[in-house]
């Protein structure tokens, strides 16, 4: 079989960390041949004898991407694949595609009406093109079909820990006892929760919380109009700028607690990576959440309440590395055999 794939978002966070993890699994199937369609300079890694890379770098859900995706190429093989649901206009060969979530549909505030009625058309496009359905959860799987009327397969397959996590334990690293500090990993958009955090977290610090809280990435790319204004914070609250994997694997690992506040997420990878390096996660007890880590030591609180977190902040939190647990269940490599046995049975 002649597998098109779309990995555009390769170097993207969220959709790129998914087609990262999935893509050295999938491509290693020897009985079958694949067209990468992105960078050609990002994707030079994955060249193999059964591989074939077309280099492709149209922005999603863009007018050139109507125009100019290269559908008479993709239109050669036998089934497409998207990580995402953007499908491009004029493929005829059988598609597959993965929603990780609907998240503009169920949060209004996060986009304009004319947003959510764009994206609310891109999603039904592609549930009408797509043969099966892959979704990172059956919160996600449940929120599809509340709004979407479809008989069509919804496969759930679960999201993976990043390979790198193995190697960098296998290195011998060990924790240091000289983290003190609670570490955020996600971004500013509303749903991450992170001005509940903030919050929080000045309460903790008022009823005597010694440790500083480290928000991964850089303190740029958190600009934004919602009301956290990051120009007044105080040297107790840090941001790292943007990390490797092996110096956030190491943050993550010397961290007192992960902290994960998100109000909504189709799966939700950084709990994961904290516990397996052995860091307590502290998460909010959205449904996602509780469906991924309900077998796990974390700490929940109520997602959006400021008091609760604050008392979570203050509590005691110590954890085993869970590594082999973890990975046992949340494997990239059985994802992606998950979803080559979707495509073959097309």
């Amino acid at each position: 079989m002649r597998i098109a794939i779309d990995c555009r978002m390769l170097n993207c966070s969220g959709i790129g960390t998914f087609t990262r993890g999935i893509l050295p699994f999938i491509i290693n199937s020897t009985n079958d041949e694949f067209l990468l369609l992105g960078d050609k300079t990002l994707l030079k890694e994955y060249h193999r004898p059964n591989v074939s890379i077309q280099h492709c770098t149209i922005p999603i859900f863009s007018i050139k991407e109507l125009l100019f995706f290269p559908v008479r190429l993709i239109n050669q093989c036998d089934i497409f694949y998207s990580p995402n649901y953007n499908i491009p206009i004029g493929i005829n060969i059988p598609i597959v595609s993965t929603i990780h979530d609907v998240i503009f549909l169920d949060m209004d505030h996060l986009c304009s009406v004319i947003g959510k009625i764009i994206r609310q058309g891109y999603l039904y496009y592609a549930i009408s093109r797509t043969k099966k359905i892959i979704t990172p959860s059956e919160f996600s799987k449940s929120r599809i079909l509340h709004h979407f009327s479809t008989d069509k397969k919804i496969i759930v397959c679960y999201n993976g820990l990043n390979e790198k996590i193995n190697r960098f334990i296998q290195s011998n690293k060990r924790k240091s006892s000289s983290g003190d500090y609670i570490v955020f990993v996600g971004n500013i958009k509303k749903h991450k929760g992170l001005e509940t955090l903030i919050q929080a977290f000045e309460l903790a610090k008022q009823k005597g919380l010694k440790k500083k809280l480290l928000i991964i990435g850089s303190r740029d790319n958190f600009k934004t109009s919602d009301t956290v204004d990051f120009d007044t914070l105080d040297e107790s609250i840090v941001f790292t700028g943007r990390l490797d994997d092996e110096e956030l694997f190491m943050t993550l690992q010397n961290a007192n607690a992960l902290i994960q506040p998100s109000l909504y997420e189709g799966f939700g990878i950084p709990p994961l990576e904290a516990m397996t390096l052995g860091t307590p996660a502290i998460i909010s007890d959205i449904p996602v959440f509780k469906e991924i880590y309900h077998d796990f030591p974390v700490r929940f609180f109520k997602a959006g309440n400021i008091d609760d977190l604050a008392d979570a902040l203050l509590s005691d939190y110590t954890t085993e590395p869970l590594g082999k647990t973890l990975s046992a269940k949340y494997s990239y490599e059985r994802t992606a055999n998950m979803i080559l046995k979707e495509l073959h049975t097309i």
